[in-house]
């Protein structure tokens, strides 16, 4: 039985996978980055794990599989009536990319891609004295320890410039099509010196998905070739998230140093790979809440769906209608503790899925389809290409995150972006 289901769960992600890429669908970067962290690691679940019962693996696969086929169901229904892609062909890029208004428009982007570069120079210099000795939780402590007025603009201003970052570095793109190679290096530049300093890993994903949009807009169709390709970028891409994961755990850059070498940073990142910790291991998460059946306080009561509709009212005016992080929740349903209340979880897409509504929340991929359809509908609706290329590679980031689980953040992230880019376009200055 469980084998039987396992090979129906990975047909149907392929045939999604396939009918995404034949629509140049942007919910492609949803759908691969869940193949990565759920449907893979689950098939060694079932084919030669033992740690999990057959039960819990069962019920994880039945409500995957409802979800995917209401999911394929109403995605060939929409796309019927509405096939709009928004990935465009190469031909189609060279062509729109060359107008009159893209210089202009290249300019203002890059100038705010400079400013989210010196803020990022200036806060920590201003919150940490400089570079020496930060690390990921110096960052994160400073952020839940705000004492004076100046910490507090400080974390606030930080949090839009995080939004800014990823708003405007994905005109990175543009910045290849149009061969302006001292742009380029300075992007590549802030996303690395950005990644180096936060340790945040989500920060490599303008760059990934850029180079990922540059190989789908010159490749029209799928074959063996390119699935080949996109394989080794989806290893190469792997193995730079891990070594991020590890590079954090390390401490500061001096502790890093006297840790780890070539070999024995590589052997890490590869033990934690195959040993299933980090992301390869969120799916765990997913298990674990299928297994109580959603049974602990906060679970079951679609807290994400309710924050994301009640996403631009702040808290204080809601009358507590709005649930706090549901992040938090699912941490203190996972580690069995009803006090926490700062550290957080994303057990994939599928896991806060079944947190937020259980078996019922096969019927949420009729919602999703329409979201994605809207979104792509938007994308393409968009004319100027150097903000069109901006959005693919906002969204395209956001929905990585969006599969691993991060659900309000990631579409909170890419509706915030949204805005600024439309309201920089908007904006004449100087």
């Amino acid at each position: 039985m469980i084998y039987f289901l396992c090979i129906i769960q990975l047909l149907l992600s392929v045939t999604i996978i396939i009918i995404e890429y034949k629509f140049r669908s942007i919910s492609l970067f949803f759908w691969t980055i869940l193949f990565v962290l759920f449907t893979i690691p689950n098939i060694f679940d079932c084919f030669l794990s033992k740690l999990y019962d057959n039960n819990i693996l069962v019920n994880s696969l039945l409500f995957v599989i409802g979800f995917e086929i209401i999911y394929i169901i109403s995605t060939l229904i929409i796309k019927k009536k509405f096939n709009i892609g928004c990935i465009p062909e190469k031909e189609e890029v060279a062509e729109k990319i060359n107008s009159s208004e893209v210089s202009r428009d290249f300019k203002k982007l890059l100038k705010l891609n400079v400013i989210v570069f010196l803020f990022l120079f200036i806060y920590i210099f201003l919150r940490f004295g400089g570079l020496n000795n930060l690390s990921w939780g110096t960052i994160y402590e400073a952020s839940i320890n705000i004492v004076s007025t100046k910490d507090k603009i400080l974390e606030f201003l930080k949090s839009i410039n995080h939004i800014l970052f990823f708003s405007v570095s994905g005109l990175l793109l543009s910045s290849i099509y149009l061969k302006k190679r001292g742009s380029t290096i300075f992007i590549i530049f802030l996303i690395i010196f950005y990644l180096l300093v936060t340790r945040n890993r989500i920060i490599i994903l303008p760059f990934l998905v850029s180079f990922i949009l540059l190989y789908i807009i010159k490749t029209k169709k799928l074959s063996m070739k390119s699935i080949f390709k996109f394989s080794i970028i989806g290893m190469f891409a792997i193995y730079i998230i891990y070594a991020i994961w590890i590079y954090r755990h390390a401490g500061t850059f001096n502790n890093f140093k006297n840790i780890y070498n070539f070999n024995s940073f590589n052997n890490e990142v590869f033990n934690s790979i195959f040993n299933g910790d980090g992301e390869l291991g969120l799916k765990n998460i997913f298990y674990y809440f299928v297994s109580i059946n959603n049974n602990f306080p906060g679970l079951g009561k679609c807290a994400t769906y309710i924050r994301l509709l009640l996403m631009f009212i702040p808290t204080k005016l809601c009358f507590g209608l709005k649930p706090s992080d549901f992040a938090i929740t699912m941490s203190s349903a996972y580690t069995n503790n009803i006090n926490n209340v700062t550290y957080s979880v994303h057990p994939t897409f599928y896991g806060d899925l079944f947190a937020n509504a259980g078996y019922f929340g096969i019927l949420f991929a009729i919602i999703w389809v329409v979201f994605f359809t809207l979104l792509n509908r938007y994308i393409a609706r968009e004319k100027n290409y150097i903000y069109k290329l901006s959005l693919l590679v906002l969204w395209g980031s956001c929905l990585v995150i969006l599969a691993r689980g991060s659900v309000y953040n990631s579409i909170y992230i890419g509706i915030i972006g949204t805005l600024i880019l439309r309201l920089v376009k908007t904006i004449k200055f100087k």
